[in-house]
């Protein structure tokens, strides 16, 4: 009678229980991984909704051009509003601030700031330079967006 050998098959036999753990150890990790991505992804999402609709219900602003008259020393910042009220507070000029106050603008509007009776602020610029001015809302809203001087 022929003896079997079975010599090899434990190698074999451990190799594979190795993988096995191996491959279940990580999918265990992946698994782990991905759920807490999707979660603080769906929380990020969430997160990302509610400002958006906060900022629907917020004071909308946008400046469309700003100029400044070097012959009569005024400025002109034409401004356009979204679905709310915006209230003005304070204009600045390359960061040096020009007008403060409180002037509210009707919604869906475009409208040029300050008030009429604010315009001539008397600013240092020449002809030909290009300014940078900000809107600061009583919301704390600041929006900036170059200016022209002529």
């Amino acid at each position: 009678m022929e003896k079997i050998v079975r010599r090899g098959l434990s190698e074999i036999v451990s190799a594979l229980m190795l993988i096995l753990i191996v491959v279940a150890v990580g999918s265990l990790i992946f698994y782990n991984i991905a759920s807490r991505a999707s979660s603080q992804g769906k929380t990020l999402s969430r997160e990302a909704r509610a400002l958006e609709e906060r900022l629907l219900e917020e004071e909308s602003l946008a400046i469309l051009y700003a100029h400044y008259n070097t012959s009569s020393g005024e400025l002109y910042v034409y401004v356009a509003t979204g679905d709310y009220p915006v209230t003005v507070s304070a204009i600045y000029v390359d960061e040096e601030l020009v007008w403060q106050g409180s002037y509210t603008l009707p919604t869906n509007t475009i409208a040029v700031i300050p008030p009429p009776q604010d315009r001539a602020i008397g600013l240092a610029l020449t002809p030909g330079t290009v300014f940078q001015v900000k809107v600061a809302t009583s919301k704390g809203v600041v929006k900036a967006a170059p200016g022209y001087a002529s």
